[in-house]
């Protein structure tokens, strides 16, 4: 998975659980401690999110980080089945 789909992923799962907590730009990066603009650069994959900005996202949104990026992985794997194709996609033995 390239970096760029990485980053639209984890925006538009931050996104999606920000909307479900009815929480504005404005209000969720006051409670992180980051500008309104850089979180919605993250949203839209425009910018790289750090772990530390990631883990702040997360507690004010209610959820843990990997929630988060188990989202974000959700949402590739569903867009994979939905188009028919499994190419790049990793099996374990």
């Amino acid at each position: 998975m390239e970096n760029n789909a990485i980053k639209v992923q984890m925006g538009q799962a931050i996104r999606r659980l920000r909307e479900k907590e009815r929480l504005s730009q404005e209000r969720l990066a006051l409670m992180v401690g980051i500008s309104r603009q850089h979180l919605s650069n993250v949203e839209s994959g425009k910018a790289n999110v750090s772990v530390v900005v990631l883990l702040k996202i997360a507690e004010g949104l209610g959820v843990g980080g990997g929630f988060i990026l188990a989202e974000a992985n959700l949402d590739a794997q569903g867009r994979e089945e939905l188009s028919g194709t499994c190419e790049g996609r990793r099996t374990h033995a």
